[in-house]
């Protein structure tokens, strides 16, 4: 069985259904009439698991934590976590094709992005991520304040990067 006191997961449940897509837009959460019903769901089994963060047997509040529904792009899944990832992986292996972090990979000088909690956008060759996270918002500019969960936690405006969906790269 798995361990998962720490180091959150993304898990693929599969059922025995018809394709998906065939032109059918199912990156919604309100989705009526897919493959997975009440008929269905107790034919749910682990296809594969993707762990986000290392388990170090401790528990830090969010970390790893995927912020955003997955986008769909063929065979693949891009997704945003807490840590500060964006994580392109196989959907049908759970293989990882690449992840890269939003300060040290992503950011353009000048425009620095934590992290995101936006569903990526996928378009022809481009991952399109917007981000507000890592900005200074006024209420921090006027009173002088610290960025927190509890006043500025956000910043004014956003950035939004497009990025080749093939390497990575910001584009």
């Amino acid at each position: 069985m798995f361990n998962f006191r720490q180091g959150l997961v993304l898990l693929l449940l599969t059922v025995q259904a018809p394709a998906f897509a065939q032109g059918i837009d199912f990156n919604t959460r309100s989705f009526q009439g897919g493959p997975i019903n009440e008929e269905t769901v107790g034919q749910l089994t682990v296809k594969w698991v993707y762990q986000t963060v290392p388990d170090t047997g401790t528990v830090t509040a969010a970390q790893g934590s995927i912020s955003s529904t997955p986008a769909v792009d063929g065979r693949y899944l891009y997704f945003n976590d807490m840590s500060g990832f964006l994580t392109k992986l196989d959907r049908f292996t759970g293989k990882l094709v690449w992840r890269k972090n939003y300060v040290n990979d992503l950011s353009a000088p000048g425009f620095v992005v934590k992290s995101s909690r936006n569903t990526p956008y996928v378009k022809g060759d481009l991952v399109i991520v917007g981000s507000n996270m890592g900005l200074t918002d006024r209420l921090c500019r006027m009173t002088g304040g610290t960025p927190s969960a509890l006043g500025c936690a956000s910043g004014d405006g956003a950035i939004v990067l497009a990025i080749n969906k093939n390497t990575g790269q910001v584009v």
